[in-house]
């Protein structure tokens, strides 16, 4: 139970990290 908590935790961290890149991306595109 712990470890899938901690694995959606990560798998979050992760999403947040690309769509912070997608983010950037748009920003340098202009």
């Amino acid at each position: 139970m712990l470890y899938v908590h901690y694995a959606m935790k990560k798998t979050n961290q992760s999403t947040i990290s690309s769509k912070i890149v997608i983010l950037q991306n748009k920003f340098s595109n202009r």
